[in-house]
């Protein structure tokens, strides 16, 4: 063979050598592939109560470095799940738990203090309290037992640092809250808007509370449609899903006695339904915590202390198969610095309005502002109180605020809305 037809099949092979071959950067994509880690989801379940165990669960997974990319969650695990994904630690999560007086927060009725003159005069009258309406189409009873009246300020209040975040991507962990749509008894999940109100709508027990309206959908308690959402997570893009189940059991025969008891089970069967389905959808790379909850109730929030141990002790039980997910200690560092931190300082508040949805006119609600003034930085109790001298008055059906920006200013609006026939309230004045 010539050298020259030599030189030329040499250089013809290596063309096709690089042709052929990967380029460096492809390469380089190719190993960052196999070595990244797997995006891990984390599914919270409801349980009223009970979801105090997801708490222990989260403690585990910070002790054993298994970072948390995405988060669903259903009822009690909206709220956990809601408020660790802000940036909130378990521990803070577990004080502002402990800080509300569960006796009181299902009671929407303002305390004396807060009451008109004329509202005071009616307990001293012994007037009681208008449970139906009359509309056109006849008697109308109300949405629910409770209004949410004070949950929402707790929630509102919990919440607070990331008021003015519209996308729930933008958290410290991206995060979903579950909730149902009361009409077509379809799941709605909820990406954006108030965290507030997502989780309240998430956790609205139907005929306990009432439901919450969100860009046209009646919502209620996410346990009807998907207690357990695992799906959800997966959508988010997780490639692993570690689930927590904490829903209640069913109640026995004796335990069926009431109404509200009867409402619970029928709620109780329809969730257990949905959670073994979304259960069914796990494979082995996936990890369930089952936390033994023993005779801790959904209603048995004096003690949502005692079920943390639970969720730990879960998750330790299953320590072999989570610890597939840790990581080295220096990656979970970055890992953690990489999470989002919000700014917890008050904003100075330029101005005030309402968004009044009731019969009184603007002049006379805002009459009752005293204690939120422009060019002073907001606080929660000063905007607490004059919700309080609003809803003192008890003509409506639901007082709150958020925090607002328009044109670059931040603004504090109060969130009036009128009360709807069949709402307990006593402005119809009647006595049955």
């Amino acid at each position: 063979m010539k050298g020259s037809q030599f030189a030329r099949i040499i250089y013809s092979s290596f063309l096709l050598a690089v042709v052929c071959s990967p380029t460096l950067a492809q390469q380089t994509d190719a190993v960052e592939s196999s070595d990244r880690r797997p995006k891990i989801g984390l599914a919270l379940s409801g349980g009223g109560a009970r979801g105090a165990a997801h708490i222990g669960v989260l403690k585990v997974l910070e002790e054993n470095r298994i970072p948390i990319d995405y988060i669903a969650g259903t009822s009690m695990g909206s709220i956990v799940g809601g408020l660790y994904a802000t940036g909130m630690s378990p521990d803070e999560i577990l004080e502002a738990i402990e800080s509300i007086d569960w006796d009181e927060i299902f009671v929407d009725s303002p305390s004396r203090q807060e009451r008109s003159f004329r509202r005071k005069r009616d307990d001293d009258l012994y007037l009681v309290k208008a449970k139906p309406g009359i509309d056109k189409n006849g008697l109308k009873f109300p949405a629910g037992v409770v209004q949410g009246q004070k949950i929402d300020l707790a929630l509102t209040r919990f919440t607070r640092h990331v008021a003015k975040i519209d996308s729930f991507d933008d958290f410290a962990i991206p995060y979903r809250a579950v909730a149902s749509d009361i009409v077509t008894g379809e799941g709605v999940v909820l990406d954006s808007g108030n965290l507030a109100h997502a989780i309240r709508a998430s956790m609205s027990v139907p005929a306990v509370f009432a439901p919450i309206e969100i860009d046209g959908h009646q919502l209620v308690d996410g346990g009807i449609a998907n207690n357990l959402p695992i799906d959800v997570v997966r959508s988010m893009g997780a490639d692993i899903v570690i689930a927590v189940d904490i829903s209640t059991p069913l109640l026995t025969e004796d335990e069926i006695g009431s109404v509200l008891n009867i409402t619970v089970q029928l709620t109780g069967i329809l969730t257990r339904r949905n959670a073994e389905q979304q259960i069914a959808t796990l494979t082995d790379d996936d990890v369930l915590l089952i936390p033994d909850l023993g005779d801790i109730t959904s209603a048995d929030f004096n003690r949502a202390a005692e079920a943390i141990p639970t969720g730990r002790a879960a998750a330790e039980g299953k320590i072999a198969s989570l610890r597939r997910y840790s990581i080295a200690e220096e990656d979970y560092g970055e890992y953690r610095a990489s999470l989002t931190n919000f700014d917890f300082t008050p904003p100075v508040i330029d101005f005030v309005r309402l968004a009044n949805d009731s019969r009184f006119n603007d002049d006379t609600l805002a009459y009752r502002i005293h204690n939120s003034r422009i060019g002073e930085p907001f606080s929660v109790d000063a905007a607490e109180k004059d919700v309080g001298r609003i809803y003192g008055l008890q003509l409506f059906s639901n007082v709150g605020y958020n925090i607002v920006e328009q044109d670059g200013e931040t603004g504090l609006e109060f969130d009036i809305k009128g009360a709807p026939l069949g709402a307990n309230l006593p402005a119809a004045r009647c006595v049955f």
